[in-house]
């Protein structure tokens, strides 16, 4: 077979000619595939000579799988993304014994060149390991308001910041039983905390309570919003009865013997060292993580990449929104639903992450062509089998997927594949910059 190619502007023009034995080779294939079901006077079911139907049946009813079989021998070789049906031209009598000849316009992989590793080494830094005395201090002062406790304050009068105990009850306005949810004894509240830019009860509840003291009750009007996500409640009014039973402090624990004894460690020096050695490893791994991204970060920024075809962003697309609804557990309708994010809103938030992951994907796939990076198939059922763990499925059935789903091996296999690039790619900037 031989094949040309015309690139036009995005998508690539191909010339496709196949000798005529080969095109004979194809015939023979593709007719038994459709002779089982051919039925002609004088003969059996699937028992009709192949000269004798070609007589009587339209060639390209028998020999549309030649067609196929060719298109898919291309693809194998040729990194085609989408083939655009009206552009086919086909050339050939099928006849006789005879040549095959195609033209078609198709997007492909966008074409990467490469940065070489040595021009993005000075761009690389590794973090320091180093446990100072700011990360040993705010280590212990991290320790300490975890162990924070609440007392009872000095004050009477609640103010803005404060910690309160209340309890209180919920009535819609001209309702006199509660409603079912809006009843809580003891409840603890920061009060108008900043919360994300909301606070923890709707309307200005917190602000009706600043100013009320220790034991005194209050009735607090609010108005729960038009979207509240109980409906029976939402764009109602109502009143909570609430009375203040404390006002408490949060203090945090000295940094004593007699708090690192509370740990299981017999003095502060002992402490210090376990919290030394513990700060030092989540170091190692952040500083080995950060090294991996940048890596990766700058041989993307630093390679170029041609345009990326939009059907292949629109996969990428759709795969992520799959994915989100899988882990959601929703319909698309559902997940609307509740979020107001439909698919299209979605794709439009989503497209610039899209093009980053097929830029990495492309990368790593030209770095591992280049450097001849692959992987076995027993690294692939290894790898396979450490992800069963993750995924909280049993190894054998997760292997039996694998050898029984072509696409699902070729999934563990570029994963496995891309895994061995970050290493390789991070052993030879390390040897650059050691």
């Amino acid at each position: 077979m031989e094949i040309k190619k015309l690139v036009l502007a995005a998508p690539v023009k191909f010339f496709v000619s196949v000798d005529e034995n080969t095109v004979e080779e194809k015939k023979i294939v593709a007719y038994d595939k459709v002779k089982h079901d051919i039925l002609l006077p004088g003969f059996r079911k699937g028992h009709v000579p192949r000269d004798v139907a070609e007589k009587q049946i339209k060639h390209d009813k028998l020999y549309k799988d030649v067609i196929d079989s060719i298109y898919y021998d291309i693809v194998d070789v040729e990194p085609i993304v989408e083939s655009f049906n009206d552009s086919f031209e086909i050339y050939c009598d099928f006849s006789k014994k005879a040549p095959f000849s195609m033209t078609f316009v198709a997007n492909v992989k966008p074409i990467v060149k490469l940065s070489s590793i040595q021009n993005i080494v000075d761009k690389i830094k590794k973090e320091s390991i180093e446990v100072t005395e700011a990360d040993m201090k705010s280590r212990i002062d991290h320790e300490l308001k975890q162990n924070e406790i609440l007392k009872d304050s000095q004050k009477i009068v609640l103010e803005n910041l404060d910690i309160a105990i209340i309890d209180f009850e919920g009535r819609l306005e001209g309702v006199a039983e509660p409603f079912k949810g809006g009843t809580a004894k003891n409840y603890r509240i920061k009060v108008n905390e900043d919360l994300n830019g909301q606070k923890a009860f709707i309307d200005n509840f917190e602000d009706q309570l600043v100013g009320m003291k220790v034991g005194e009750i209050r009735d607090v009007k609010v108005k729960f919003p038009v979207e509240y996500k109980e409906k029976s409640l939402a764009g109602k009014n109502a009143i909570f009865t609430v009375e203040l039973k404390a006002i408490k402090d949060v203090v945090a624990p000295e940094y004593t013997d007699v708090f690192v004894q509370t740990k299981g460690f017999s003095s502060k020096e002992d402490y210090e060292v376990s919290l030394r050695k513990s700060i030092e490893e989540i170091k190692k791994k952040n500083a080995s993580d950060n090294f991996k991204k940048s890596i990766v970060a700058q041989m993307i920024q630093a390679s170029e990449i041609s345009v990326i075809p939009e059907i292949m962003i629109k996969r990428e697309n759709e795969k992520e929104w799959e994915s989100m609804l899988r882990k959601m557990g929703k319909t698309e309708e559902e997940f609307e639903k509740t979020t107001g994010i439909n698919k299209t809103s979605f794709f439009h938030n989503t497209t610039s992450r899209s093009e980053e992951v097929i830029k990495l994907s492309l990368v790593f796939e030209e770095v591992a062509k280049n450097f001849n990076i692959s992987c076995t198939d027993e690294e692939v059922v290894d790898y396979a089998s450490k992800m069963s763990t993750l995924s909280k499925l049993e190894p054998e059935k997760i292997i039996q997927e694998m050898k029984s789903n072509k696409h699902y091996y070729k999934t563990i296999e570029t994963a496995k594949v891309n895994e061995k690039v970050i290493d390789f790619l991070v052993d030879e900037v390390s040897k650059l910059i050691a």
